[in-house]
């Protein structure tokens, strides 16, 4: 069936979906956006779409035709479209934002293990205490510990990137 708040996928006998968006003075990532269920167009959009596709409201909505006018109940149903698109939304907008908490926390963490274990290489490396053998097991150990630190940063990074672009996505 299909999703709640979803528009019917608009009729395929019609123009380039650039021409659809500029008759109805949106954006082509509009449409696609009330296709896929990310928002819903405003009563006066869904009138305009249904004179342009020449359909109901009704069956832009996925309804069966109605043998009579019920413009309320459309209201009605699209309003009830728009508050169920919202909180969803509001929960997506919600959970991103923990990512990007958590990206930003890994990528803290991250670097300062790196810094951790760059401070502890040059410790090493001006220590003349420590034989050979046990520097340069140190050593290893400390640009070890650099360069995880350092894919933990990248890491944290790529998830902030990823949990902006997402959370902007459902504005």
């Amino acid at each position: 069936g299909r999703k709640p708040g979803r528009l019917c996928p608009l009729r395929s006998d019609q123009p380039d979906p650039e021409i659809i968006a500029a008759r109805l003075h949106v954006s082509r990532q509009t449409i696609s956006k009330w296709e896929n269920g990310i928002s819903a167009p405003d009563a006066d959009t869904l009138i305009r779409m249904a004179e342009l596709f020449q359909v109901t409201v009704e069956e832009l909505l996925g309804a069966p035709t109605p043998p009579g006018d019920r413009p309320t109940e459309i209201l009605q149903e699209l309003e009830n479209i728009r508050q169920h698109l919202t909180i969803r939304n509001r929960r997506l907008r919600t959970f991103w934002h923990i990512v990007t908490a958590l990206g930003i926390l890994l990528t803290l963490l991250g670097i300062a293990g790196a810094v951790f274990g760059f401070v502890n290489y040059h410790a090493v490396l001006n220590d003349t205490i420590l034989s050979p053998e046990t520097a340069a097991i140190v050593l290893s150990s400390s640009t070890s510990v650099v360069v995880k630190g350092a894919v933990r940063a990248a890491a944290g990074l790529l998830i902030v990137l990823i949990s902006v672009l997402m959370n902007r996505k459902y504005k």
